[in-house]
Protein backbone atom coordinates (compact mmCIF):
# COMPACT_ATOMS: atom_id res chain seq x y z
CA UNK A 1 0.00 0.00 0.00
CA UNK A 2 1.27 3.46 -0.83
CA UNK A 3 1.52 6.32 1.64
CA UNK A 4 0.15 9.38 -0.12
CA UNK A 5 0.85 12.68 1.60
CA UNK A 6 -2.01 15.11 2.05
CA UNK A 7 -1.75 18.88 1.97
CA UNK A 8 -2.58 20.37 5.35
CA UNK A 9 -5.84 21.79 3.99
CA UNK A 10 -7.09 18.26 3.28
CA UNK A 11 -6.27 16.88 6.73
CA UNK A 12 -9.24 18.58 8.42
CA UNK A 13 -11.70 17.24 5.85
CA UNK A 14 -10.38 13.70 6.16
CA UNK A 15 -10.15 13.98 9.95
CA UNK A 16 -13.84 14.78 10.17
CA UNK A 17 -14.85 12.10 7.64
CA UNK A 18 -12.81 9.48 9.53
CA UNK A 19 -14.19 10.47 12.93
CA UNK A 20 -10.77 11.35 14.34
CA UNK A 21 -11.06 13.63 17.36
CA UNK A 22 -9.15 16.92 17.27
CA UNK A 23 -7.21 15.93 20.39
CA UNK A 24 -5.80 12.95 18.47
CA UNK A 25 -4.12 15.15 15.85
CA UNK A 26 -0.41 15.77 16.41
CA UNK A 27 1.43 18.76 15.01
CA UNK A 28 5.20 19.09 14.78
CA UNK A 29 7.89 20.93 12.86
CA UNK A 30 10.88 19.20 11.26
CA UNK A 31 14.28 20.05 12.67
CA UNK A 32 15.02 22.44 9.81
CA UNK A 33 12.13 24.63 10.98
CA UNK A 34 10.81 24.85 7.42
CA UNK A 35 8.37 21.92 7.30
CA UNK A 36 5.15 21.61 9.33
CA UNK A 37 3.78 18.09 9.87
CA UNK A 38 0.31 17.01 10.98
CA UNK A 39 -0.43 13.36 11.85
CA UNK A 40 -3.59 11.60 12.95
CA UNK A 41 -4.72 7.99 13.11
CA UNK A 42 -7.78 5.97 13.98
CA UNK A 43 -9.39 2.58 13.45
CA UNK A 44 -12.03 2.80 10.75
CA UNK A 45 -14.13 -0.12 9.51
CA UNK A 46 -11.71 -2.58 11.06
CA UNK A 47 -8.52 -1.06 9.65
CA UNK A 48 -5.95 1.49 10.77
CA UNK A 49 -6.18 4.82 8.95
CA UNK A 50 -3.22 7.22 9.17
CA UNK A 51 -3.37 10.77 7.91
CA UNK A 52 -0.10 12.63 7.34
CA UNK A 53 0.21 16.12 5.91
CA UNK A 54 3.20 18.34 5.23
CA UNK A 55 3.49 22.04 4.48
CA UNK A 56 6.41 24.34 3.82
CA UNK A 57 7.00 27.09 6.37
CA UNK A 58 8.17 30.22 4.56
CA UNK A 59 11.63 31.53 5.42
CA UNK A 60 11.67 34.73 7.46
CA UNK A 61 12.00 37.92 5.41
CA UNK A 62 15.54 38.33 4.12
CA UNK A 63 16.58 34.74 4.84
CA UNK A 64 17.25 32.23 2.06
CA UNK A 65 16.49 28.53 2.06
CA UNK A 66 19.24 25.94 1.48
CA UNK A 67 17.94 25.42 -2.07
CA UNK A 68 18.10 29.15 -2.78
CA UNK A 69 21.60 29.33 -1.29
CA UNK A 70 22.78 26.44 -3.51
CA UNK A 71 23.38 23.84 -0.79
Amino acid sequence: MTNPTLPLSAIEMWRQASGIRRRNVLHSVHRDGRTAVVKAETNYSGGLVKLVGFSAIPAPEGERSRAEAGW
